[in-house]
């Protein structure tokens, strides 16, 4: 019942399918991750691991939010479970570490770049210099304490950027162009410095400034807490209002007291965030159970390791791209954590239980038929 009110009966499931974008297949991976982990942890099968190991993969290749660092530390905790059926786990990972191993080595060779994503240091510019005021910043050149790119919004068009705007030709459209119609062409080979550039200046400003970063960081935080359709993308659906639907889901269900619609717009304008009175109180409670609540639980659950283990796999799959977003991140973190699927939803309502069942004077962890519970 509960999976079909807060998860299935949600405006964001029916709406993200019609922006033709990876947030609904990286939400539907990260859901499934979820599903075979805890598959795997019960059966110890060939077909659970492969299954758990292939959407890992995938979700590495599909959404740079899940880099493959990440992805190998939460599954690490399943994985070792398996370490002493060795058939099994070289059959479910070794082709998995060679495909996405072969990616990265690929963007090592030819971008010096270790992470699937080359635009790092302009989305940290979001949390960081394009919330400062234009003084600050400008004060900040003078003194030497930021490079002058401090002073060019992020993601401009490279004409922007002078000398740096340009790199040498590879031959290949998609690096070459500086645009994509009307729009900069941001995969073009020459933000690649650019970003680097902008990832020195953003550090350089959280060490003067960690008190205003700090405060930028609750920006994100609060727009995390929106629902996930009053993203702008999905606002500008034709469909967005669902006859009314949207709204009263938001209201009985979120439990949102007033909609914000315009939340990115107005910090890109104000550099301010929601106020409290915009966010869901459902959402913020699924996020506080999530974030705080799931490593309590999974330590109190950490006798049964058929539910302690997978949670906890579940539980860094999550947290580590969606820290990454509050860190890195103030416009779409709403959109961000749509991608992370059911995986806060499933972690609060497990922590939930594990809780209730304590108080009642019964085992932390729920038993599993066929689970041995001692690893």
């Amino acid at each position: 019942m509960l999976v079909v009110v807060f998860v299935a009966a949600d405006p964001a499931q029916l709406l993200y399918p019609g922006w033709y974008f990876y947030a609904t297949a990286t939400a539907a991976l990260a859901t499934a991750a979820a599903m075979f982990g805890f598959d795997l942890a019960k059966d110890r099968s060939l077909r659970s691991a492969c299954c758990f190991v292939t959407v890992l993969a995938l979700l590495a290749l599909t959404n740079s939010s899940f880099q493959p660092i990440f992805v190998a530390l939460a599954a690490l905790p399943l994985l070792w479970q398996l370490r002493r059926a060795r058939r099994i786990l070289l059959i479910a990972t070794v082709p998995a570490i060679l495909i996405v191993g072969a990616w990265q080595a690929n963007d090592v060779l030819r971008f010096n770049s270790w992470t699937t994503s080359d635009w790092g240091g302009m989305n940290l510019y979001k949390s960081t210099l394009w919330l400062a005021p234009k003084a600050d910043r400008a004060t900040m050149v003078a003194r030497g304490e930021l490079p002058p790119i401090a002073l060019i919004p992020g993601f401009s068009p490279l004409s922007r950027y002078g000398p740096l705007g340009t790199s040498p030709h590879r031959g290949v459209p998609a690096l070459d162009r500086p645009f994509n119609g009307v729009r900069p062409n941001y995969n073009n080979a020459a933000y690649l410095e650019i970003s680097r550039r902008y990832l020195t200046a953003d550090l350089r400003y959280i060490e003067h400034r960690p008190a205003a970063y700090l405060d930028h960081l609750t920006i994100g935080a609060r727009l995390a807490a929106l629902p996930a359709e009053e993203y702008v993308k999905i606002i500008r659906l034709p469909a967005f209002a669902l006859g009314g639907y949207t709204l009263a889901y938001e209201h009985f269900i979120d439990l949102q007291p007033r909609p914000n619609y315009f939340a990115a717009p107005v910090v890109a304008v104000t550099g301010r965030g929601p106020s409290l009175s915009a966010l869901s109180l459902t959402v913020t409670l699924e996020l506080l159970l999530f974030i705080f609540a799931t490593p309590i639980a999974i330590w109190f659950a950490r006798r049964n390791r058929a539910f302690a283990v997978p949670l906890l796999s579940l539980w860094l799959l999550g947290i580590m791209p969606f820290a990454t977003s509050i860190l890195a991140e103030v416009g779409e973190n709403n959109r961000f954590r749509y991608e992370l699927g059911t995986l806060p939803f499933c972690a609060a309502v497990l922590s939930v239980t594990v809780f209730v069942r304590l108080l009642r004077g019964q085992p932390a962890g729920p038993e599993r038929r066929g689970a041995t519970g001692d690893g």
